[in-house]
């Protein structure tokens, strides 16, 4: 499995590609039993890790169609190359009703700042959706104070539907021990971008946007404006 790294790193924000347009994402608070769980925009700074309220919407679209196609006269390699696609198609995870993300592998109740909008991007050329969810978890759980999670769990104790997520912002079990930040976000977000703004006609910009407290929009332009 992947080693996770801990060690502390300047604070990067989300790349300025991604600051066009700002409009609020509202969620509201959310009460289980005994358990009143704010939003994730609304995350108080002073804290290392909490539960909170994802956002699901908007999820923007639609989206231009990717796929990949490979065929091969080698029995044994196509058959292979299926196998493969098929077992990278289960490696989902619905953190929230309707938003699912792209996990490492089979078994991952999380996605880590440092690998998954990698992930993300590089399936985007099978599956937008995915890839695009990918970069949106980290900007919709960001603090306040611009803090990136460094990793988001489901909360595996409440049932899906109610949409609470565990953003990680410190590394877990020492609070002053903060997770890497946003450099392993900023190159995949960019690539991400362009695949939205991809047509085969060359027309056409769709942009994605986002800002501090987990705030995020799409803009259409169709001679150049936008991404």
């Amino acid at each position: 499995g992947n080693n996770h790294g801990d060690q502390p790193m300047m604070s990067l924000s989300v790349p300025a590609l991604l600051l066009l347009f700002l409009p609020m994402v509202s969620v509201v608070s959310v009460a289980t039993n005994d358990n009143t769980f704010v939003p994730c925009s609304s995350l108080d700074p002073s804290l290392p890790w909490a539960d909170c309220v994802f956002a699901a919407e908007p999820t923007y679209g639609p989206l231009p169609t990717t796929g990949v196609r490979f065929t091969t006269s080698d029995a044994r390699l196509q058959a292979l190359f299926a196998h493969a696609e098929t077992c990278a198609s289960h490696n989902t995870l619905e953190l929230a009703p309707g938003f699912e993300v792209l996990v490492e592998g089979g078994g991952y109740h999380a996605v880590w700042l440092e690998t998954q909008p990698m992930g993300g991007a590089t399936y985007g050329v099978r599956n937008l959706r995915l890839a695009l969810n990918n970069q949106l978890v980290f900007m919709r759980t960001q603090r306040e104070d611009g803090r990136l999670a460094g990793m988001v769990n489901t909360n595996r104790s409440l049932p899906p539907d109610t949409g609470v997520v565990h953003p990680t912002f410190s590394y877990p079990g020492n609070a002053n021990r903060s997770m890497l930040q946003g450099f392993y976000m900023a190159t995949p977000a960019v690539d991400v971008a362009w695949l939205m703004s991809w047509s085969g006609e060359g027309g056409g910009v769709r942009g994605v946007a986002a800002a501090g407290g987990g705030n995020d929009s799409v803009a259409d332009g169709g001679g150049g404006d936008g991404v």
